[in-house]
């Protein structure tokens, strides 16, 4: 077998030094790669899940309010809505009223007609009865099963005014409002259900949409 002279001796070894460099680089941005790569794949994003449901437990994106009979001294009407959280972040809730339609007048929350504000303005002090708008709790925490709250809705038509010297303009506006329903009713005596949305269910004197939102609580 033929000796290896000393140049020779040297290019082989240099030739294995650098091919063991090479392997250990090459190894090292394997796992570098192989360990980013896991880390990657590791990543938790939190679940976002709400659910909105009404007091017959039909889930809806908006609640509606219906009501074909009001009077003076009328109980209470009452609405209960759900909100429920199966995700893994909390909420908090908040709500617009974005349409009302009394009688036949409508007022809808857009750009070209009343704020939410000045629609729930009206619904809570320019009528001879009120409505309230409540949660039970507008934060909606998170748990491993789910968490929920209220929504309620309540329309009020006291009897009588309870300052005295008001007794006299309620009396007069609770008989406008009186005689008014009247004529929406003998308007609307033959009006039958629409195919499409309680919106324009002429039937109801009074409907309210609502819309209650859930936002990534801080």
């Amino acid at each position: 077998m033929k000796k290896l002279n000393r140049k020779q001796k040297y290019l082989l070894l240099r030739s294995m030094v650098i091919l063991l460099v090479l392997l250990v680089v090459n190894t090292f941005a394997w796992f570098l790669m192989n360990t980013k790569t896991q880390l990657s794949m590791n990543v938790h994003i939190d679940s976002w899940h709400i659910t909105f449901k009404d007091d017959e437990d039909v889930e809806s994106t908006y609640f509606e309010i219906v009501i074909d009979r009001a009077y003076p001294g009328m109980e209470d009407f009452t609405k209960v809505f759900t909100i429920t959280n199966t995700g893994e972040r909390d909420a908090t809730l908040s709500y617009a009223v974005v349409e009302a339609r009394l009688l036949d007048d409508s007022y809808i929350a857009d750009d070209a007609g009343p704020t939410h504000e000045e629609i729930e303005e009206m619904l809570t002090n320019d009528l001879p009865f009120t409505f309230e708008f409540d949660f039970s709790d507008t934060s909606l925490g998170h748990t491993t099963g789910s968490n929920s709250e209220t929504f309620t809705v309540t329309m009020s038509w006291a009897f009588e005014a309870a300052d005295q010297s008001e007794i006299e303009a309620k009396d007069q506006l609770d008989t406008a409002w009186g005689e008014n329903v009247y004529d929406y009713y003998e308007t609307h005596a033959n009006d039958t259900a629409p195919t499409n949305s309680l919106t324009d269910d002429t039937r109801y004197p009074i409907y309210l949409k609502i819309n209650v939102i859930a936002s990534q609580a801080e």
